[in-house]
C-alpha cells in the first residue's frame, strides 16, 4: 500500500509494519512517513513500545481491555503544514476543533470504520510527536473497545503526562 493522502504524494514509500497486540486484538499497524519528516526507524520502536505501555496503562485504569470491533490502525508521520492543509485534509471534521490547527488525530469514519488513521505532525520535535502519538492511540484503543463512557479526552491527556514521566 502506498502512502497515499488527497492531493499529497510522496517520491517514495516509507514503511514499517508489525502485528501489535491492543485490547486483546491481534492489529496490524502500518508506520508511514516522508523524507521530510526526517524520521528514522527508532520512531517506530517507540510506537511499539508506546503501544505496549498503552495497554498495561489501561489495565492499571481498570479500562476495558475487551475489543468490540477489529480494525487495523495507519499511523501517518507528516508534516505539520500538511496536516494542517484544509485542501489535502479535506475529509476532517475541522469544526470539531474550531477551525483551529491541531498536532494530531485519529479517524476510523473516514475509511468507514474498516480502518483507524492516525495523523501526526512529526516535525514539531520529538516530545510532541510522542505525546501526540500517544494521545492519539488512546482514542485507538477507545474506538476498538467501543468505550464512550466519561471524558475521552481526560484519558488520553492522562496517557500523554504518563508517557512524558517515563
Amino acid at each position: 500500500m502506498l502512502f497515499s493522502l488527497p492531493s499529497y504524494g510522496l517520491d517514495r514509500e516509507v514503511k514499517t509494519s508489525r502485528d501489535v497486540v491492543i485490547a486483546n486484538l491481534k492489529v496490524s499497524m502500518v508506520i508511514y512517513h516522508d523524507d521530510a519528516t526526517n524520521i528514522d526507524f527508532s520512531v517506530a520502536d517507540k510506537i511499539y513500545s508506546t503501544v505496549d505501555e498503552l495497554e498495561r496503562f489501561m489495565q492499571s485504569e481498570g479500562v476495558s481491555e475487551e475489543y468490540c470491533k477489529q480494525i487495523d490502525l495507519e499511523i501517518f508521520l507528516i508534516p505539520y503544514d500538511t496536516l494542517n492543509n484544509r485542501d489535502t485534509m479535506w475529509f476532517l471534521n475541522w469544526s470539531a476543533w474550531n477551525n483551529a490547527n491541531i498536532l494530531g488525530m485519529y479517524d476510523s469514519k473516514f475509511h468507514s470504520g474498516k480502518r483507524g488513521s492516525i495523523y501526526v505532525a512529526a516535525d514539531q520535535g520529538d516530545l510532541i510527536r510522542d505525546r501526540t502519538l500517544a494521545h492519539e492511540l488512546v482514542h485507538f484503543w477507545q474506538d476498538i473497545t467501543c468505550n464512550r463512557s466519561g471524558d475521552l479526552e481526560v484519558l488520553a491527556m492522562r496517557f500523554e503526562r504518563h508517557m512524558t514521566s517515563q
